[in-house]
């Protein structure tokens, strides 16, 4: 039997002793870890399997999906941020006020602010 088999045996396993989404997610994530498939086509059907088990409603993310949600929401919250301070620097705020608030050094407000396009009034 390959490792990916006992995998999905696994997975059968833990939903039949009832097993919460997170408690599987968990486990899984610590497996993927350690796991050392250098087959492709393994790789391959076990990404399938993932799939089939969230079109079931059986969501389960792997490592690398959730690096990158995580790397996604920072990098959404930094251009917030950003598009705040150039909307306090457009508005008349005062630097200080600027760097309080939004918690970032003088530099980074300088970056921000020579990044800013000229606008016309």
């Amino acid at each position: 039997m390959r490792k990916l088999d006992y995998m999905k045996l696994l997975l059968l396993e833990l939903d039949r002793r009832g097993w919460s989404h997170e408690e599987k997610m968990a486990l899984l994530t610590f497996i993927e870890g350690i796991m050392h498939i250098k087959d492709k086509d393994a790789w391959d059907e076990w990404d399938e399997e993932l799939e089939k088990r969230k079109d079931e409603g059986e969501m389960y993310v792997s490592l690398i999906e959730r690096k990158g949600i995580k790397k996604g929401i920072e990098q959404g919250i930094e251009q917030e941020k950003s598009e705040m301070i150039r909307e306090m620097l457009a508005s008349g705020e005062l630097e200080e006020k600027i760097l309080r608030y939004a918690r970032i050094t003088r530099d980074e407000l300088d970056k921000i602010r020579k990044d800013m396009k000229p606008t016309i009034n």
